[in-house]
């Protein structure tokens, strides 16, 4: 698992840690997690707002790794020819 972890996290090289993916791993988890726990406490779950809110995470997350896409560091690393 932490390998698995650490490719989601790093940037194209796999050794440099990419502050938007961090920043959009721990949004989506804590979005999860107080989703959880409000279900928790009013046993309600509306799942259009949940999906509208979920995907303005994953599409805000996704523009913004899109938009810096072009600062990555290149070679170095698993996937280097």
């Amino acid at each position: 698992m932490p390998t698995f972890l650490k490719h989601i996290l790093t940037g194209r090289d796999n050794v440099t840690y990419d502050i938007g993916r961090v920043l959009m791993f721990f949004g989506g988890f804590a979005y999860l997690a107080c989703t959880f726990i409000a279900v928790l406490h009013s046993l309600e779950f509306d799942m259009e707002k949940f999906g509208y809110g979920l995907g303005a995470l994953l599409g805000g997350g996704g523009v913004g790794l899109g938009a810096k896409a072009h600062t990555e560091p290149v070679g170095g690393g698993a996937d280097a020819q």
